[in-house]
């Protein structure tokens, strides 16, 4: 295979002639820290051209991202690539992307290229996951992703907590594990994601 350095530049060249979007995909542990200085130079340059956009985009999926890649070890399963591109750009030119449904991918990816930023990083998990029936339990439809932080699921009542998750794993963990309990307990729960803080960084 090739270095993800390497594939990033080749991406940033790709899509720089405006014509095509590159798209590459590794481990989000050693995508994201390979590929920034030519997602940081992508930008720089797409700035330089247009200043306040659009800018041809590319596409850094950050795969296997999150704690249950920890099978391979802490090396893979390292949380903290997401810092390296998330609110690390000037605003607009790079968007990061952390779906916690499969599902909700498509609107992600939608959204951000409306947006058409330099660089587009999504980060999405490995294993299998079960896809959980949102409306049976309350939770907001795929679509309120677009909004970069929404509402996942609105309390019953006043709310005892407020909950705010981010990442995959996090995600199911509370929803098939953590909210049971707390309803078991009696305690109301509301509950936001953060599905791209970029994309909500950019609403009116």
């Amino acid at each position: 295979g090739i270095c993800e350095d390497a594939m990033a530049g080749m991406l940033s060249g790709l899509a720089t002639f405006g014509r095509h979007v590159g798209v590459g995909s590794s481990y989000g542990a050693f995508l994201a820290p390979l590929g920034h200085i030519a997602a940081r130079l992508h930008a720089i340059g797409a700035q330089a051209k247009a200043p306040r956009g659009p800018w041809p985009p590319f596409l850094l999926v950050c795969a296997h991202a999150g704690l249950k890649t920890g099978e391979d070890g802490p090396t893979h399963a390292d949380p903290q690539p997401l810092q390296l591109l998330q609110e690390n750009f000037p605003r607009g030119t790079v968007i990061t992307l952390t779906p916690w449904d499969p599902a909700e991918i498509w609107t992600l990816l939608a959204a951000a290229l409306r947006r058409r930023p330099a660089v587009i990083a999504p980060f999405v998990t490995r294993p299998n996951e079960t896809v959980l029936d949102r409306a049976a339990l309350g939770l907001a439809p795929v679509e309120a992703a677009a909004k970069g932080v929404y509402l996942l699921r609105a309390p019953k009542g006043k709310p005892d907590v407020t909950v705010v998750l981010q990442e995959s794993a996090v995600a199911y963990a509370f929803l098939e594990q953590g909210l049971p309990l707390l309803a078991k307990d009696g305690i109301d729960a509301r509950v936001y994601y953060v599905a791209s803080a970029e994309l909500f960084d950019l609403l009116p």
